[in-house]
């Protein structure tokens, strides 16, 4: 038996706009060039909604990609002065 979708389960394409600080059309575009989550409930003239999870691990991964990026390039400049 399914579960009952909570409140927190899903974000409006409000709330996803306002946690980012950028509007619905970066949206769009992040979801075609930078691997974000499509909306898991899109209906013509409602707004979107995302699975809160998703976004959550698309930011989780781009933190990671970021530190992991860091890291190469301290040990590269590491390297270099030895």
């Amino acid at each position: 038996m399914k579960s009952k979708p909570t409140d927190d389960t899903y974000m409006s394409s409000t709330e996803v706009c306002a946690k980012f600080k950028r509007c619905r059309r970066t949206l769009d575009n992040w979801v075609e060039s930078r691997g974000f989550p499509r909306p898991t409930i899109s209906t013509p003239g409602a707004p979107s909604l995302w699975l809160r999870q998703s976004i959550l691990d698309w930011e989780k991964g781009i933190q990671e990609g970021l530190q992991a990026t860091e890291q190469s390039e301290k040990s590269e400049d590491a390297t270099e002065v030895a």
